[in-house]
């Protein structure tokens, strides 16, 4: 290694800290690709359009890469397995699903998968787990994207998570330090975010959850643009603030692998503090790799210049250089990539299997009055037709046709009435009264919910349509299934029965893997076991009613 630090220059050691994207669809192929030869540590990798193709890629990347001999590390941001990355991949339930089925051993079987369909495609780094800790008072700011609100659960999740991909062949980072789980707009920009806690809570909170992801063996810590004042004194976001960086993960924390930024392009972190200068700010504040900056190349020039007049020290870049190097050596017995075993690993029946059963597992049914549930085939029967209707939060939402096509095959020959309606188009008062004459003829209603919380808003955006589903349950019975999000079930009091899963899509996990396991849950055919990690209005940290079959 030092034969390394002292044998490239100063340009090249600054390269290596660059961590640039590249995209499957092939738009910045060749961007990428000259990046590699100028020598950059590593790329985060999006959208792949296949395994086979993003194995090939990634050869592409690692042949072309420049000084041999210092491979690229090859990151991605598979939060929610390797689907969440390429397509055609296996694409998990989110965190908070693995907590609410409360099996670490799921969690370490599907992080492993994961790591093998990653690894097979040629991936070092999930920049994953989410370690971030839900604040309940402040709301579901990342949703399901994180392990909840108890900390027992989140470090024997973190434990399983790092243990599965470590044995599968691929490192992990936790993020986003200080914590994204519980923040607020800040008061000058809502782009900014801040930690609203005394600094005894975060401590005992959102920098426990840290703790645990370090003791598990997280290899990276990832920081996020947010600021602390009640740790720093100032409103400076962990992006540039060695109070955080260094102060509170490095030497508080006692974390020694690397810590990256997160994505130093954004118009806001530019406009703030310079496209090039923010990483040198990030460098001086104790950060070693500088994640997606504006423009790569530039920002290594504009390194070197600030080493020259004496704003950073070329021992503070080996320093930094020294960590990745050490990194590195644990990958450097990587197989070559085979875009062969890759199609033949990634989306794996194996794999998929286990995507479901955490589905299955998870589904948590916060109300049953009556023991309306699980719905008797006389039941549905004596209903005459199956009416479902479902309140999507914009149009052009594929959930609705997934769950219609479902239902249609588990009831072949029974007449349905399938209605959607969004939440950006509202419902006519006319349309209004026809569903709600065939729910009344029919006693009997299934209610799908595809509604995403607002991030920093109303985590139930339901709009006009709450006023519908509110006249729909003075007609009938409604079962409303929550597909993703759980503070809808709270928010409508007059429902028979009310349950969730916990995929809001993209980033927040896979939803359509739920969607026949809550169908199941209500006809019977799936004994719901799902408990709350975290508090829902009424309903406390570890609710979820359950029944046998």
């Amino acid at each position: 290694m030092e034969q390394w630090v002292s044998s490239l220059s100063l340009r090249a050691k600054i390269a290596q800290l660059i961590f640039p994207p590249v995209y499957g669809d092939g738009r910045n192929r060749d961007e990428a690709l000259a990046l590699a030869r100028a020598g950059v540590g590593g790329f985060v990798l999006y959208e792949g359009v296949s395994p086979r193709a993003t194995a090939e890629l990634v050869a592409d990347l690692r042949s072309a890469a420049e000084p041999k001999g210092i491979g690229p590390i090859v990151a991605v941001d598979q939060e929610n397995g390797a689907g969440h990355v390429v397509m055609g991949a296996t694409e998990l339930p989110p965190e908070m699903a693995f907590a609410a089925a409360g099996s670490t051993e799921l969690m370490y079987q599907a992080a492993l998968n994961a790591a093998r369909e990653g690894r097979a495609m040629g991936f070092d780094l999930n920049y994953a787990p989410v370690a971030d800790y839900t604040c309940a008072q402040v709301g579901p700011v990342e949703s399901g994207r994180t392990f909840g609100s108890d900390l027992c659960i989140t470090r024997a999740m973190l434990h399983a998570y790092v243990r599965g991909y470590n044995e599968g062949g691929m490192r992990t980072s936790a993020k986003h330090f200080p914590g994204r789980g519980g923040v607020k707009p800040g008061p000058d920009d809502p782009w900014w975010c801040w930690i609203d806690k005394p600094a005894e809570v975060v401590q005992a909170e959102d920098f426990a959850a840290f703790s645990s992801a370090i003791e598990a063996g997280v290899d990276f810590v990832m920081t996020e643009h947010i600021a602390v004042p009640s740790i720093t004194g100032d409103w400076q976001p962990a992006c540039v603030s060695e109070a955080l960086v260094t102060g509170q993960l490095r030497q508080k924390l006692g974390f020694t692998g690397i810590i990256t930024s997160d994505d130093l392009w954004y118009p806001q972190v530019c406009e703030r503090f310079g496209a090039e200068e923010v990483a040198v700010r990030a460098l001086l504040a104790g950060h070693d790799v500088l994640l997606k900056p504006k423009d790569p190349l530039a920002t290594i020039e504009h390194i070197a210049k600030a080493v020259a007049d004496g704003r950073l020290s070329e021992n503070r870049v080996d320093e930094s250089l020294r960590r990745l190097l050490t990194f590195k050596t644990k990958i450097a017995d990587r197989p070559p990539v085979d875009p062969d075993l890759a199609e033949q690993i990634a989306g794996a029946a194996a794999h998929q299997a286990v995507a479901q059963e955490v589905a299955d597992r998870a589904v948590t049914v916060l109300i049953n009055r009556g023991n309306t549930l699980p719905l008797s085939r006389q039941r549905l029967q004596a209903a005459g037709t199956l009416v479902h209707i479902t309140i999507a939060k914009r149009a052009g939402d594929r959930l609705p046709d997934a769950v219609e096509s479902e239902l249609r095959a588990m009831f072949p020959g029974m007449p349905v009435c399938f209605s959607t309606l969004t939440v950006d188009e509202g419902v006519t008062e006319a349309s209004a009264e026809k569903l709600l004459t065939s729910a009344k003829a029919a006693g009997l209603a299934l209610l799908s919910v595809a509604v995403q919380r607002n991030r920093l808003g109303d985590p139930a955006p339901l709009g006009a349509a709450k006023a519908f589903a509110q006249r729909l349950t003075q007609v009938c019975d409604v079962v409303l299934l929550s597909h993703g999000n759980p503070y809808v079930v709270p928010e409508l009091p007059g429902i028979a029965a009310g349950m969730t899963s916990w995929g809001e899509g993209g980033w927040f996990g896979n939803r359509f893997v739920s969607i026949s396991s809550m169908l199941r849950v209500a006809t019977g055919e799936l004994a719901p076991r799902g408990k709350l990690p975290v508090a829902v209005g009424e309903f406390p940290i570890g609710h979820g009613l359950e029944w046998s079959l």
